[in-house]
């Protein structure tokens, strides 16, 4: 775009309706004019054909940001409040400060920046459709890394959404701290012994805060002897082991061999907590790099 004047930012979320999980807004400006014929509203689109549809799109001459507001915020402020919020923070992320926004839907956010709310605009403006794909692969990904700390609620099959399986599930097993406690039905259910006991142990709590932070988990495992997160960070892997400290150098020793021999990147690294660190912040006690 040649000036300011001209710069259009397009807005989106995904994540209203969900009973589990953050809302995810985007803000995406087209830096040039880009080939849009299949940028389609992600709803209307297969999960494979977003995907790739996402691929090429963040391959282009675009700017793009990301907003986040999770659960516990959500219910804080309320899912209204918490959208408004996410899009504002997926602006103000933006390198570029654009002239006009356009956000999908009839609600505008508190900034002094020219506004539109546009009404099914996820059909109409190929900046809005954009930022609705965008927000919707990033919030599948933040889910999938759930799915993996609460495998017993089946996240990948319905992403939190209200379906009958998920229904069944909270009922078996009780609300997560993840769900949304003022959503109906979580609002009206007890937290099970089981799950809070699941959510105390400290592999759960550092992969919860690894993703709070913004890391997808590629595997979380847990046996009687360790448990381990396996994360990217840029070209770095990075494990997070939970031992127990007293075994901690014959463990340690065992599974750098195991990494040497399955593993063909060129940086690890390996992160160790203490399996008896109860605390919301499990700290690392012990890192070593191996190349």
């Amino acid at each position: 775009m040649s000036n300011n004047n001209q710069i259009i930012a397009g807005i989106d979320e995904a994540g209203r309706g969900p009973l589990f999980g953050p809302v995810v807004a985007c803000a995406v400006i087209f830096n040039e004019k880009i080939d849009i014929t299949e940028i389609k509203d992600s709803k209307k689109i297969s999960a494979s054909k977003r995907q790739k549809v996402y691929d090429k799109l963040i391959q282009e001459n675009i700017n793009y940001k990301i907003g986040i507001v999770n659960a516990n915020e959500i219910d804080e402020i309320n899912i209204l409040n918490a959208t408004k919020k996410a899009m504002l923070l997926a602006v103000n992320n933006l390198s570029i400060r654009p002239y006009k926004l356009l956000i999908d839907g009839n609600q505008l956010i508190k900034t002094s920046i020219n506004q539109e709310a546009v009404v099914k605009g996820d059909q109409k403006v190929a900046e809005i459709s954009a930022a609705s794909i965008i927000a919707k692969v990033k919030r599948d990904k933040i889910i999938e890394s759930y799915n993996k700390i609460y495998p017993m609620f089946q996240l990948s099959k319905h992403k939190g959404y209200g379906t009958k399986l998920h229904f069944d599930l909270l009922n078996k097993y009780g609300p997560s701290e993840i769900h949304r406690q003022t959503f109906k039905p979580v609002s009206g259910m007890i937290n099970s012994n089981d799950m809070k006991k699941h959510e105390s142990m400290p592999i759960i709590r550092f992969g919860i805060n690894l993703i709070n932070k913004g890391f997808n988990l590629k595997e979380l495992t847990i046996n009687e002897v360790f448990s381990v997160i396996k994360y990217f960070n840029f070209d770095k892997t990075i494990y997070v082991l939970s031992l127990n400290k007293i075994r901690k150098d014959s463990v340690i020793l065992n599974f750098i061999e195991t990494i040497k021999e399955k593993d063909s990147v060129n940086k690890v690294r390996i992160d160790v907590i203490y399996s008896d660190d109860f605390s919301k912040n499990p700290k690392i006690k012990y890192s070593c790099k191996i190349y």
